[in-house]
């Protein structure tokens, strides 16, 4: 019979879940290494313990529990119950405790892709009904400057001379003006566009520019862009939209980062049979304590409200889907730089 206990001492020390049993007053009598580590305390502290000190009822949520921790915190958890002993004749219940954070992790992350999603939909209707009237003005300019260009050769006085310089300087800047901002728009439809994960041979030269135009709300007004392409950089298969929103999320974040009047350097290079992306900054850096979690999901160095903490999260997993890896190297005060490493679409 002790063998038995034992082969059962080690069940519930090696389960995953939380166990509790449970003595007719409801105060526990056994707990096992894992619901001990879920409260935060040790088992043979938990002894004597009322369950109901544990576990946090919402009456007007029934299916809601919630586990207290020593440290006070409330954890998400299920709870399954059985007797203990023969049904006609419990001498107590056996408690299973399973610890929800990873589902209610995960739950969240959902509801932040489908906003994501919404705003992706949104962005594409805005930036067609934007794209519409620029054909207009972009039309009406050219017409405008080529009729002007035909006033301009009649006969003049130097004052009048000055003035068409001017006027065709103004005509200049506003078709450039037009043209950057039709640019941003076809940058962002593409951003938004749903797409799909169809892989293709990919130059990510201009899909960097894309992500370049797309960031320059964030980057031209305060930061100085560097580029620096290699001129045989070889194709990559992939999903050019995923890509975009790793090297997006790079760049924001590099921009971030960075004071007023900071570089960010925004490199390719081959490697081998591999393609190597780098998004550098000289900003703020990242402390060495923080550095190994910065791609784990919902973690985040910004202010509440500025980020979800997701984004590193899913460009990691992006480019892991890739084939290839993302590397950080950062020194507080300095700068940081990531490189995104992946597999070349070669010639056989």
């Amino acid at each position: 019979m002790d063998a038995y206990l034992r082969i059962a001492a080690e069940i519930l020390g090696i389960l995953p879940d939380g166990v509790a049993l449970l003595g007719s007053d409801e105060r526990i009598r056994f707990a096992n290494p894992s619901l001990a580590k879920l409260c935060g305390r040790a088992a043979e502290e938990l002894a004597g313990t009322g369950i109901d000190e544990l576990l946090v009822r919402h009456p007007d949520a029934p299916e809601r529990i919630e586990l207290r921790t020593a440290a006070g915190a409330l954890v998400p958890v299920s709870v399954s119950a059985a007797p203990l002993g023969a049904h006609t004749d419990a001498v107590g219940r056996v408690l299973v405790v399973r610890d929800l954070r990873e589902v209610a992790d995960l739950r969240r992350q959902l509801l932040v892709s489908a906003r994501l999603a919404a705003v992706g939909e949104l962005a594409a209707g805005i930036a067609h009904e934007i794209n519409n009237p620029l054909a207009f003005v972009r039309s009406n300019l050219s017409q405008l400057d080529a009729i002007w260009k035909e006033l301009a050769i009649l006969p003049s006085t130097p004052e009048h001379g000055e003035l068409l310089r001017d006027v065709d300087a103004l005509f200049e800047e506003s078709i450039e003006g037009v043209d950057r901002a039709a640019e941003i728009v076809r940058s962002v439809r593409s951003f938004a566009h749903a797409g799909s994960a169809v892989r293709e041979s990919t130059d990510l030269r201009p899909l960097l520019e894309d992500v370049l135009h797309v960031a320059s709300g964030q980057l031209r007004s305060r930061v100085h862009v560097l580029r620096e392409y290699d001129a045989e950089l070889p194709r990559v298969i992939c999903a050019p939209q995923q890509l975009r929103q790793v090297f997006l999320n790079l760049v924001i974040n590099a921009a971030q980062a960075v004071d007023a009047g900071g570089t960010v350097l925004v490199a390719t290079r081959r490697d081998g049979d591999h393609v190597i992306v780098s998004v550098a900054d000289d900003g703020c850096g990242i402390p060495p304590d923080l550095i190994d979690r910065i791609f784990d999901p919902f973690f985040t160095t910004k202010p509440v409200g500025v980020g979800t903490g997701l984004g590193l999260g899913i460009a990691h997993q992006i480019v892991t889907s890739h084939g290839g890896e993302i590397q950080v190297e950062s020194t507080p005060g300095t700068g940081t730089i990531f490189r995104v490493r992946l597999p070349a679409s070669l010639p056989a």
